[in-house]
């Protein structure tokens, strides 16, 4: 038996697979507010599966960048309470024996899309999670291409000199636009109670110059959007559309959204697991 988590700022989702390509039961929680409450609840989940299965490997999917070879936490804006913590936090989950493998939410996600999703027709994917916060990554080759740490894009800066900061505390980043906390300041008003056509043509126009910036960077043969947010893509997407076709002199990606929704974490994470024991 396989397990793959994906812990995310407002929820917590965990799923069973025996074979590392369905996914065969999900549970998901509200994430909790304190680091004992949410061990807790995931020994509630985990402990009936150890007393009937082997646990071969574990992924789980955290919000923020890591020190693998320390084994250590450190940068998780959208779950600070996981900064400065061991991986032992996880590890002493499972027996001894188990492989556990950690990676940042947005790899995990954008590895799902790129070889099971939106994306699996594309050798270059890069993805942006649309969510509590904002992130990325890219898939070549259907390998997730690593940087020291974990890419951060959602951090690169839209406006200099802007008044609202992201979760990490950077002011005018496209986290800050663009992110469901930015929305939510910016606007005053959830994304997803919002259907104002002004309002998403402004945000659409704001994504569309974020992903401008990411062709550049990265190159991609595609762009998957996913997260949360990506739900409005129908709304947001005439603005994206618009400023897109008034680029000139960047090649511009075709933009998709993702088809695996809430499990593209998931399945990113047990394509992980295949890809390192196989």
């Amino acid at each position: 038996m396989y397990i793959s988590i994906d812990l995310g700022g407002t929820k917590t989702r965990l799923a069973l697979s025996r074979d590392l390509h369905s996914l065969d039961s999900v549970e998901k929680f509200s994430s909790l507010k304190d680091l004992k409450s949410q061990k807790e609840k995931l020994i509630d989940l985990i402990k009936p599966i150890l007393e009937t299965s082997r646990i071969e490997a574990v992924s789980i999917a955290i919000p923020g960048t890591f020190d693998l070879f320390n084994r250590r936490f450190l940068k998780v804006p959208n779950y600070k309470l996981l900064e400065g913590s061991d991986f032992n936090f996880f590890a002493d989950l499972f027996d001894s024996d188990t492989k556990l493998f950690i990676n940042n939410d947005a790899a995990l996600a954008c590895l799902g899309e790129a070889v099971h999703g939106a994306g699996k027709q594309y050798k270059s994917v890069a993805f942006i999670t649309l969510s509590t916060g904002v992130g990325g990554a890219l898939v070549t080759g259907k390998k997730l291409y690593d940087g020291s740490k974990a890419f951060e894009p959602g951090h690169h800066i839209l406006k200099f000199d802007d008044a609202v900061a992201d979760n990490a505390g950077i002011f005018g980043s496209m986290e800050s636009f663009l992110s469901g906390t930015g929305f939510k300041k910016r606007y005053g008003i959830l994304p997803e109670d919002c259907n104002d056509v002004s309002i998403w043509e402004n945000y659409g126009t704001i994504l569309g110059a974020g992903l401008v910036n990411v062709c550049a960077f990265w190159n991609p043969d595609v762009i998957v959007l996913g997260g949360s947010l990506s739900s409005k893509y129908e709304y947001f997407l005439n603005g994206v559309t618009n400023y897109l076709n008034k680029i000139d002199g960047i090649s511009i990606a075709p933009i998709k959204k993702g088809v695996l929704e809430d499990d593209a974490g998931l399945i990113g994470g047990l394509e992980f697991i295949s890809q390192k024991v196989a």
